[in-house]
């Protein structure tokens, strides 16, 4: 189905490598806590994405498809990123991009609730969620991460996209929407949990 390219063991395996020690990883009350940074993190609610899709450029006149998101979405209250399984829906060895419905399809098949917009939100808008994407980058190299589990529409094009955000060569992050009529390659990363 998919690469799982960090497995909650490697997670630890790379956080005890990074603090240099065993203790940098404590598990206390079902989080995870690197040194003082927590890899859980909490989902905002209640976001007015409307308001925020027309507040930016990238993301102006994109409205939700409500029937295509992932309805399990609605239950996450927090996301514990040590047991994120990022998927890369392109078989093990296989290069050949695949397009944007295609992925789409091969995430549903999967047990795993989609990761959409209240996600990219905390990583995006939140202090927490920013120094935790950094830190992945940092300890893991990830630097493209899409947000499947809430398909949006352009009101005037009908095109369907999905948000992602990058880590571009300069260190800064930018977050932008893509077509599923595009096409992916196998070392985009996703995120299911």
């Amino acid at each position: 189905m998919g690469d799982v390219v960090l497995s909650e063991e490697q997670m630890k395996q790379l956080v005890e490598n990074v603090g240099g020690t065993k203790q940098a990883l404590h598990i206390s009350q079902g989080k995870a806590v690197v040194g003082i940074l927590d890899l859980v993190m909490e989902i905002p609610k209640n976001i007015d994405i409307d308001a925020f899709m027309d507040r930016h450029k990238e993301t102006k006149g994109l409205r939700v498809i409500e029937s295509k998101s992932d309805k399990r979405l609605a239950a996450l209250n927090e996301v514990d990123l040590t047991s994120v399984e990022l998927m890369s829906c392109v078989p093990e060895g296989d290069n050949e991009p695949i397009r944007g419905y295609e992925r789409l399809s091969r995430l549903k098949k999967s047990p795993n609730i989609r990761l959409g917009f209240e996600t990219f939100y905390a990583l995006e808008e939140t202090e927490h969620g920013i120094k935790i994407r950094e830190f992945l980058f940092n300890n893991t190299g990830l630097r493209y991460f899409d947000f499947f589990g809430t398909i949006f529409e352009d009101v005037v094009t009908k095109v369907r996209y999905v948000l992602f955000l990058f880590r571009q060569d300069n260190g800064i992050w930018i977050y932008d929407k893509r077509s599923l009529k595009f096409s992916w390659k196998g070392n985009t990363l996703t995120l299911p949990v």
